[in-house]
């Protein structure tokens, strides 16, 4: 009740003119012209973000497809890389060579596949707030 007695006084002791005058027209204007240019410059980057995560996700398949044919094509008792010796961790290492370069390169195609889908989920989500701002923009103006 105070609040409102407080307020009341405020509005009575400060009147609001509105003048026939454009100014308040080209100052809208201009402020809903910067809105636009906002909302422009970021449906870009959002564009250009979406269009750089599918090339990366296909660059991804096509070279992680590559490697995998590259390292399932070469013969299963010839080992990847050898170290010419005799006993010990590296003869274990380069007869289990092959294994070990197939798991390594799923892991890695894996965590790159979680990464651009990651990425693209952040895109969708940028997309949707921006969707959301422009909305309550819309609505204060």
């Amino acid at each position: 009740m105070m609040k409102d007695k407080a307020l009341e006084d405020f509005f009575h002791k400060n009147p609001i003119v509105f003048d026939d005058n454009d100014e308040f027209m080209a100052r809208l204007e201009i402020k809903l012209n910067s809105v636009d240019k906002l909302r422009q410059y970021e449906t870009a980057n959002i564009r250009h973000y979406r269009y750089a995560m599918l090339i990366a996700l296909f660059i991804g398949i096509v070279v992680g497809g590559a490697l995998l044919a590259l390292v399932l094509s070469i013969p299963t008792d010839q080992p990847m890389f050898s170290f010419h010796v005799s006993s010990g961790l590296l003869l274990d290492l380069e007869q289990y060579s092959r294994t070990i370069s197939i798991t390594v390169l799923s892991l890695l195609i894996g965590l790159g596949g979680m990464t651009v889908i990651g990425n693209i989920f952040e895109i969708l989500q940028m997309r949707f707030s921006m969707i959301i701002r422009t909305s309550d923009n819309c609505v204060s103006v």
